[in-house]
């Protein structure tokens, strides 16, 4: 005796053609990730903009009243805070860009938020570079560099400015922009050149070697060179020195993030038809990673004022002043970043007349 069943195919079972999922299926999760993101960048660059323009502002306003007796150290000051309050000013439109909202912004406009944001990653470090060895050779030829500090400091700003908008420039020209890379701009988002030499990469390369890795190199260096140098004259030079260490940490704690992210940019770029298989999933990781060191490269423009506030009395007492406005009264630099007490031009030209009358040879007295 044999059983024969029947089986209807019903449903799901009785579909032949194939079944998109994706069409009807969302995934939750990414949407309310990108929520996040949406509110979490604007709301950080928002504490930025507002702490950071208040304090940069106190600072230019302390060195405005005080301008007649500027020192070269208050030259290095007022340039990174000027650079500061431009990098401020775009973060607002950095915000906008994440919520999607700035497409009144042209892209020229974008590019040149862009160009600030890089010229001020030179300008920091390779001032910071430049009070680092100022500091450490004025110590130990102070009588040589004192005569001669404002020229040689003059020197050495037209070349920290030279070499930042060539290296910003290049970055402006040779990588093009990726609206949703901005303000880093991701490397791997871009193809290969046709023909020709790469110079997205020779860009990337010289900011990398030339514009961070380099100066930090010497930055590293220098600090421990001052350091030994503290410890064996005690608590002679103890107010620079914490100073400048202090604004050298500031400045590789919020920046190497970033660069260790344009690294990794690098290497995805160079080894995108090796690995593509594995990279092909993590260049929209990489994006945003750029996007989150970024933002938190900018945090150094909004700390320098409070490393001032909190390291230098005469600064904390002269924004006192300023916000029960009171006349700031200061004598010299209040940062002294080079040599202790800077020597005035007069004691240069009697030091100099001094050498050379007993250079002279005596006149024999008549008889």
């Amino acid at each position: 005796m044999s059983l024969t069943m029947n089986i209807t195919l019903d449903g799901i079972f009785n579909q032949k053609e194939p079944y998109d999922y994706d069409a009807d299926y969302e995934y939750k999760e990414d949407a309310e990730s990108k929520d996040r993101k949406v509110v979490w960048i604007p709301l950080l660059y928002s504490v930025l903009v507002i702490f950071g323009l208040l304090g940069n502002g106190l600072l230019l306003a302390f060195l405005a009243q005080k301008r007649r007796s500027w020192s070269v150290s208050d030259s290095f000051i007022l340039q990174l805070g000027v650079m500061d309050i431009l990098l401020l000013l775009t973060l607002p439109f950095y915000a906008a860009h994440a919520n999607q909202s700035c497409g009144w912004c042209s892209q020229t406009f974008l590019r040149m938020c862009g160009a600030v944001f890089m010229i001020n990653i030179h300008i920091g470090i390779f001032l910071l570079v430049y009070i680092c060895l100022d500091h450490y050779v004025s110590f130990i030829y102070a009588r040589q560099c004192s005569c001669h500090r404002a020229s040689l400091a003059f020197i050495g700003w037209l070349l920290v400015w030279l070499v930042s908008i060539v290296l910003t420039v290049l970055d402006w020209i040779c990588i093009p922009l990726v609206p949703d890379s901005m303000p880093g701009k991701a490397l791997s988002a871009h193809s290969y050149p046709e023909s020709g030499e790469d110079w997205q990469l020779i860009s990337r390369g010289l900011h990398l070697v030339v514009g961070f890795l380099l100066p930090a190199l010497i930055l590293i260096v220098c600090c421990s060179h001052i350091m030994i140098q503290c410890r064996s004259n005690g608590k002679q030079r103890k107010r620079p020195v914490v100073l400048i260490l202090s604004l050298v940490a500031v400045f590789l704690l919020c920046w190497i993030p970033y660069n260790i992210t344009l690294i990794i940019d690098v290497i995805c770029y160079i080894s995108k038809d090796v690995l593509k298989p594995f990279f092909a999933d993590h260049i929209s990781s990489l994006k945003e990673a750029l996007k989150v060191t970024s933002a938190v490269g900018c945090i150094s423009a909004s700390l320098r004022p409070l490393l001032y506030f909190f390291l230098c009395g005469s600064f904390r007492k002269g924004v006192f002043s300023l916000l029960k406005c009171a006349n700031v009264e200061s004598k010299g630099s209040l940062w002294e970043l080079g040599v202790d007490k800077e020597a005035p031009h007069d004691q240069c030209q009697s030091e100099d007349e001094m050498k050379k009358m007993t250079s002279t040879p005596q006149q024999a007295e008549p008889v």
